[in-house]
């Protein structure tokens, strides 16, 4: 299936993909192709779906690498971030911004399972005190994890904190509904390192997306 969600502002235009096709109908997508190093099948359809995404763009996936760190640049310009979760791709382009950070999940109850890990107890606590209704908690969990790891892609270091280094309030920012109220939007705000960051997310049927930007 090609690309399902296109935006773009005056900064940055993100794409995703749903992952319908298995891994030869991806790879077959592709204009030239390309070995994917990975042994297991998940692994490999994400490999050619991320390069789907850049051929859509008009980039060719050949330009694809990674740093030592695991994080993906292109040879030369845009930059880039890259997420995928079960069945969808994601990517976010640049051509001024470098501070960029895309995370796509599904949306489920593990992160109840993990709300420690990520969240700071301040943020558990004022999550539950301002969801709105209508917002299932594990949903607005799921945003504050596709928030920090959108940031953690757009701050650029590695060793962090999720829980400390971290903090995101104000769920009720910014916030719209959709009329069958099915889908939501909002933006966050923090800063880190001296830099501020703006996080729009948004969670639609059954995927949850965050975008970050330094402003």
């Amino acid at each position: 299936m090609p690309v399902i969600f296109h935006g773009t502002d005056a900064e940055s235009e993100y794409l995703i993909w749903r992952m319908e096709e298995d891994e030869a109908a991806l790879a077959a997508l592709l204009p030239a192709p390309i070995e994917c190093p990975h042994t297991a099948a998940g692994r490999r359809r994400e490999f050619y779906a991320v390069r789907c995404l850049l051929a859509a763009k008009g980039i060719d996936p050949a330009r694809l690498a990674h740093r030592e760190s695991g994080a993906p640049f292109l040879s030369e310009g845009p930059f880039l971030s890259l997420s995928h979760t079960r069945d969808y791709a994601a990517a976010l382009f640049s051509e001024t911004d470098a501070h960029i950070g895309i995370d796509i999940e599904m949306c489920s109850e593990r992160f109840f399972r993990v709300e420690s890990h990520y969240l700071h107890p301040s943020e558990s606590q004022a999550i539950r005190r301002e969801l709105p209704d209508g917002l299932p908690l594990e949903r607005a969990l799921g945003i504050w994890w596709c928030a920090k790891e959108a940031l953690y892609k757009a701050a650029g270091q590695r060793v962090i904190s999720f829980s400390d280094d971290f903090r995101l309030y104000g769920l009720n920012a910014d916030i719209t509904r959709s009329e069958d109220g099915a889908d939501w939007t909002g933006r966050l705000r923090t800063a880190f390192n001296g830099i501020g960051y703006r996080i729009d997310w948004q969670v639609s049927g059954d995927f949850i997306l965050a975008l970050c930007h330094a402003e």
